[in-house]
């Protein structure tokens, strides 16, 4: 986790702990982040060489509800994905790679 610009995401939920990120894009790794902006939380991240019915964890949980969850994968020949069993705290990624792909991701909730 990076220590500049970071801030846990509403490990505390004190209002100076959210007013803090409010803007500003705060990485928790070299590819993981996430913003809290007009009371929406963005986020995003890179999945590694991840097989099919992978749970990938929100990086900062959603309080209230998920409205988008983006798949994009990276690589040179075509992927289906679908995503399943949403929450508020995760979100399981299936696809048709027959092996293990790398993603970027990419949520937006309230």
């Amino acid at each position: 986790m990076s220590n500049s610009n970071s801030v846990p995401p509403f490990a505390t939920k004190r209002a100076e702990d959210l007013f803090n990120t409010i803007g500003i894009i705060q990485f928790m790794s070299e590819f993981d982040w996430y913003q809290v902006t007009a009371g929406l939380i963005l986020q995003g991240g890179f999945l590694d060489n991840v097989a099919t019915g992978v749970t990938v964890p929100f990086i900062a949980s959603l309080p209230k509800q998920v409205l988008f969850i983006g798949i994009q994968p990276i690589a040179g020949t075509a992927i289906s994905t679908a995503i399943s069993a949403i929450t508020l705290d995760d979100f399981v990624l299936n696809h048709d790679s027959g092996g293990a792909s790398d993603f970027y991701w990419y949520a937006i909730g309230l």
